[in-house]
């Protein structure tokens, strides 16, 4: 895809393409890289790094003014690239209204020192360099003495691990801005692409990639770089106005993004760098509330392209009130049920505004979910195992408790209690019960039914190794960490008796299994009570958001409107703001549609 008119409007190359024929006569060791076609028009090997290099370096002469010697193995800078990514700089300190004497930090210069020998030339902006790599640092030095700018850039030498804290934390020194272009690959492997996540569809890179290991690889990529520029950020705090990177990937924006907000950086934004048939992204915060960050040229031309999904909702629609409060109240009780944060904006009559976040599908598959109830609970409870009811699970914990307390209760009541009891599968018992005959072959069915032993029946015993006496209490349970029910079971036990010996809990994956819990009432109560099998995605309501999910995993931010339009009709209007899966949002309003059509 060319995106070039992506381009910011600056840029001096968005809609003047570098003219080789001209090049090629004013520069002769240009004119050695590039070769013409059967019609004569001169083309260069953007794969050779050769030419690349001396493209950069003609152009930097011929557009800037620059003289600059690149050396080999190393980084070869894009022009158009790093001037786009100046270019936002500029636009960033004109929208918060930072004039006078600007400086800046560049950490990483590389041997071109590019940013600040284009930014001095262009702005006469002072620049503090950094630079790692020996090659880097002694070519960095030579082009800032070449072109004459040792009053305006300092080229700083630092150690691997430096980044921004080790540089200004013995400076008195304030900078208006950084910015970095970070090691994009993890290790080698992503850096020569086999292990990548470039699709096998996708077509090979346009250019050959110059940089060297130590330009293109760090611990942990680019995310964990930027990272480590963020938290290192929060010691500085204004001592740098503006922090900016480039992102190599925009999988990477979503973790940084997020880890803004965890750390309550919340004065941020992401930008576009389109040139050519490459993308990039830029990344932006600040501590100082009176900086302002320009709206992305790119996002807003993609709005014009997307209009946002809309559906207007029939006025026929029964079970509601035709208002914007009226379809707003019932979208809102849908979100609930589809448990998508829902957060109000400023609305008035004519329009509602809300904010919807999502963190995974729970709108899939809801006519499977209406015509198959039965299938549905059959697939999320093993067929081998015996589960509980979550809706009456207090109630059974409460009795359960009771009964591990030694209190006696009448032979109805226990045979109820025991009866609900084993049809959830949460326990199974044993013991005298009571010596009231009639209920004998009651309880007696219910042994062979749900695996109950009761004392003065015949009944198989399954008595699991290591269970105590009929005088102690011991309660071996596997930990379900993280478990609400599981954590109050154990709570209402421990209340009821005062003490639990031998606690061992565990989770292994979804399911839990109650390895050995032998609950063995005092002999006044005569219970002997045995936990059966069961399964923690049992004891959370099926439906809930999995204790792990975070917002590191947003599928879907979008705004939802609510307005009145035109001959008094109401329609649903969504717009995307963010997330993994913009398809999802087409999803949703799918699902709003089926809804409202069936409302009573």
């Amino acid at each position: 895809m060319a995106l070039n008119k992506f381009m910011h409007p600056r840029n001096k190359y968005k809609n003047k393409k570098a003219n080789f024929q001209y090049l090629a006569i004013k520069y002769p060791e240009f004119r050695k890289h590039v070769y013409p076609d059967v019609s004569g028009k001169l083309f260069l090997d953007f794969r050779n790094p050769d030419s690349l290099r001396q493209l950069s370096t003609t152009l930097m002469k011929e557009d800037f003014g620059l003289d600059v010697v690149l050396p080999p193995d190393r980084l070869v800078p894009t022009i158009p690239l790093r001037l786009n990514y100046i270019l936002w700089i500029e636009d960033i300190l004109k929208d918060s209204s930072v004039e006078g004497d600007i400086s800046g930090i560049d950490v990483g210069t590389g041997g071109s020192c590019v940013y600040p020998l284009l930014s001095a030339r262009m702005n006469k902006w002072r620049f503090l360099a950094t630079e790692l790599d020996d090659t880097n640092f002694t070519c960095a030095v030579k082009n800032v003495e070449r072109n004459q700018m040792t009053n305006l850039i300092q080229v700083q030498k630092v150690e691997k691990s430096a980044v921004l804290l080790d540089v200004l934390k013995v400076s008195a020194a304030t900078y208006t801005f950084c910015m970095c272009n970070p090691p994009f690959f993890m290790d080698n492997l992503e850096a020569q692409g086999i292990t990548n996540t470039r699709s096998d569809d996708r077509p090979e890179p346009h250019s050959v990639c110059t940089a060297s290991p130590t330009e293109s690889v760090a611990f942990g990529g680019e995310v964990e770089f930027v990272k480590k520029m963020i938290h290192e950020s929060l010691e500085l705090k204004t001592k740098v106005r503006v922090y900016t990177s480039m992102v190599g990937k925009k999988t990477s924006l979503s973790p940084l993004k997020e880890e803004l907000r965890k750390l309550k950086i919340l004065n941020f934004s992401t930008t576009e760098f389109c040139q050519g048939k490459t993308m990039r992204w830029g990344l932006g915060w600040s501590f100082d509330e009176t900086i302002k960050f320009p709206k992305s040229e790119f996002k807003e031309k993609r709005k014009e392209r997307r209009p946002p999904l809309s559906y207007v909702v029939p006025e026929d629609t029964p079970g509601i009130m035709y208002t914007t409060e009226g379809v707003a109240y019932q979208i809102k009780e849908y979100l609930k049920q589809l448990q998508i944060k829902c957060e109000d904006k400023k609305s008035n009559e004519a329009k509602i505004s809300m904010v919807l976040t999502a963190y995974q599908n729970t709108w899939s598959n809801q006519r499977k979910k209406r015509r198959h109830p039965k299938d549905k609970q059959l697939q999320e409870h093993s067929s081998d195992t015996k589960y509980m009811n979550t809706n009456n699970s207090n109630d059974t914990t409460q009795y359960a408790a009771s009964l591990i307390a030694g209190e006696t209760f009448p032979v109805e009541k226990n045979q109820a209690n025991l009866t609900e009891i084993a049809h959830k599968g949460v326990i199974s018992v044993a013991g005298e019960t009571s010596p009231v005959e009639k209920n004998q072959a009651n309880l007696t069915e219910i042994a062979q039914k749900f695996d109950i032993s009761v004392a003065g029946n015949t009944p198989v015993k399954r008595k699991r190794k290591g269970s105590g006496s009929s005088d102690s209490l011991e309660a071996k349970i596997q930990k379900t960490e993280g478990n609400s029910q599981i954590s109050e079971i154990r709570e209402m036990i421990q209340n009821a008796d005062g003490s639990m010996d031998n606690i061992d809990t565990s989770m292994n994956g979804n399911k839990v299994k109650s390895e050995s819990i032998d609950l063995e009432a005092s002999s006044s109560s005569g219970v002997n009570i045995k936990r059966c099998e069961t399964t923690a995605e049992n004891l959370l309501p099926t439906s809930s958001v999995s204790n792990n999910q975070s917002e590191n995993s947003t599928l879907l931010k979008c705004n939802l409107y609510v307005k009145q339009i035109e001959d008094e009709m109401i329609s649903i209007e969504m717009s995307w703001i963010d997330g993994t899966c913009r398809e999802s949002m087409n999803q949703v309003l799918q699902y709003f549609k089926n809804k409202l059509k069936v409302s009573t």
